[in-house]
């Protein structure tokens, strides 16, 4: 019981560690919505409730404590404080993005515009040319695959996290889901989604889901 206990305290501080010098405003949003959607499926159950609250409290005290250091501090929460701030330069570049990424959909609503390397026209604004990715794989998908690629991209997604929520009570299978729906939510402000990096950890923990379901149903066929 001490070493499982031990290793919940590392892996809670090495959480922190990263979440801190990750520095991602994105990052810090898509952790929370991970946390609400853990906190809910534990909530019906009452041991894992309580572990999970203790784990929150632990969490946040081991927070405090590291953020006495005034340079995480001041990176930590300024960067918190600017996470829903509409008129932060970074905000209003990525929402032009996203606008030019539907703008470029709504020309070509069927299979999208199919380019290789950039996005828009060249030459329809000049400081806005080659390699110009919306940061929102929505808008990045419909604007290259169009409504044909969006319905086939998001099918998949439907089944991974139908499979995903049958099996909510393996371990295994909640904590995969819980980096799929990290993955997803931090696409919706980065370029992430069709990153070969992360489309690699992505394959990687959908496969974890369907191979779980195919030997959980296997275990109850056996029994059955």
């Amino acid at each position: 019981f001490f070493f499982f206990f031990l290793n919940n305290i590392l892996m809670i501080l090495i959480s922190i560690a990263g979440m801190i010098f990750a520095n991602h405003r994105s990052g810090y949003i898509s952790i929370f919505i991970v946390f609400i959607f853990t906190f809910i499926l534990n909530a019906r159950r009452r041991g894992r409730k309580v572990s999970y609250i203790f784990s929150l409290i632990i969490m946040i005290l081991a927070l405090i404590a590291v953020l006495q250091n005034s340079f995480l501090k001041d990176n930590f929460l300024s960067r918190i404080s600017s996470a829903f701030d509409f008129n932060d330069a970074n905000y209003l570049d990525r929402e032009l993005r996203n606008e030019l990424a539907l703008e470029n959909f709504k020309e070509n609503p069927v299979n999208g515009t199919l380019l290789s390397g950039y996005y828009y026209k060249a030459g329809a604004m000049s400081e806005y040319q080659n390699n110009w990715m919306p940061h929102n794989f929505i808008a990045d998908i419909l604007s290259t695959q169009g409504i044909i690629g969006f319905t086939f991209i998001f099918s998949f997604l439907f089944i991974i996290i139908k499979t995903g929520l049958k099996n909510k009570d393996d371990p295994i299978t909640i904590s995969s889901l819980n980096v799929i729906l990290y993955y997803i939510t931090f696409a919706l402000a980065n370029v992430t989604f069709l990153n070969l990096t992360t489309i690699l950890i992505f394959c990687l923990y959908s496969a974890l889901i369907f191979k779980r379901d195919k030997i959980l149903n296997y275990h109850e066929n056996t029994l059955n």
